[in-house]
């Protein structure tokens, strides 16, 4: 088969993937742009060609193939196949390299000068055995932690933010995968999402941390306060930078983390008896219960709000109110007149021992007692 001039299988799906097993059988190992499932599952041809490169591709074509490639038909033109394909077959150049594995308790097995990998104190594995052997990533045991691009050097770790192609916003890498007999390797962002490697352009490395300990993007939106003026402000990283580089702006990650940081500068030191907050400087009134006395203080300290003889108010009307509903007022005396004095509202009414006393009036009297 001629470089330049491209074939393709046809068959059932049984026959097309028995043609790739027989390939794989001897040796052949090739790349895809898409899974192993995709091509078998499709009702569609199957083209294999070498690139100008001298790298082998074997793709599932959606659309039909043109009138220059030529059909070969499964299992007629089988051992024609195999006699075309097999001499420019030749084993793919892996573009990656697979540098450390990662335990579910975060140990590390690091890629060692004999192509082997090992913890410190550990035996040292191949890679097959770090992929496929028990106790091994296919059991669940390991991960791919990070791996290096061959063709740019570019090293990719688990939650690195990476740019791909056709998209303008950042993905954050989840999780590594080979397959087809371990020649290809696959990114799987966060979100899902599946990437060739050679598709994930680059690192997006973050320019700032925030004050809540995130990377942020110069895409990432940022949430700003400067601490002498208080003045706030919110936009994307890249058009604050100067702000994020003057010591005064501290950066977060949400408002709600930038609120946080405000209220930690004057935290809460005590709250009223009507549930009001009560921070450095707040005004406020009190109460001393032994003589039902109102005071204000806008001096707030540590201590304030703490004296137990004391109760707290945001404000002296609701002092007041306190001190009119709880200071005691009236001897017996006082209640027992209120006939006398009141007459004739009916103040009071008596029989058998029992006092039924009108609110209007006790008000009235606890007035004329608070004022005098």
């Amino acid at each position: 088969m001629e470089n330049k001039q491209q074939y393709y299988i046809t068959g059932s799906k049984q026959l097309k993937k028995a043609f790739i097993d027989t390939l794989l059988e001897k040796g052949i190992k090739y790349l895809t742009g898409t899974t192993p499932d995709f091509i078998f599952d499709r009702n569609c041809p199957i083209t294999i060609y070498e690139k100008s490169s001298g790298e082998v591709q074997i793709y599932a074509l959606e659309k039909q193939p043109t009138s220059s490639m030529i059909e070969l038909k499964l299992p007629q033109d089988w051992d024609k196949a195999l006699e075309l394909f097999i001499p420019i077959l030749k084993e793919v150049v892996k573009e990656w390299e697979i540098l450390e594995f990662k335990t579910a308790d975060n140990n590390i097995w690091s890629l060692q000068q004999s192509g082997n990998y090992k913890e410190e104190y550990s035996l040292a594995y191949s890679l097959n055995e770090m992929l496929h052997e028990e106790g091994c990533v296919d059991s669940g045991n390991f991960i791919i932690n990070k791996v290096k691009r061959l063709s740019d050097g570019e090293v990719f770790t688990i939650g690195d933010k990476f740019k791909p192609r056709s998209y303008s916003n950042p993905f954050t890498i989840g999780k590594f995968e080979v397959y087809n007999n371990d020649t290809c390797l696959r990114v799987i962002a966060t979100t899902g999402i599946i990437f060739g490697l050679d598709n994930c352009l680059s690192k997006v490395n973050p320019l700032f941390t925030s004050e809540d300990g995130v990377e942020m993007l110069e895409d990432s939106k940022g949430y700003i306060y400067n601490v002498e003026t208080k003045i706030t402000n919110e936009a994307l990283v890249k058009y604050i930078i100067p702000a994020c580089q003057d010591k005064n702006w501290k950066l977060f990650s949400t408002e709600e983390a930038r609120t946080k940081y405000i209220d930690s500068l004057n935290p809460v030191i005590f709250t009223t008896h009507d549930g009001v907050k009560i921070k450095k400087s707040d005004n406020y009134w009190y109460v001393d219960k032994k003589i039902y006395f109102v005071y204000s203080s806008c001096i707030t300290n540590h201590n304030s709000g703490k004296e137990p003889d004391h109760i707290y108010f945001s404000t002296k009307q609701l002092a007041e109110e306190w001190v009119f509903n709880n200071k005691p007022l009236f001897s017996i005396e006082d209640l027992l007149k209120l006939d006398e004095k009141y007459h004739p509202a009916f103040p009071v009414r008596k029989g058998n021992n029992l006092f039924i006393f009108s609110q209007e009036k006790l008000l009235e009297l606890a007035k004329e007692k608070l004022n005098k």
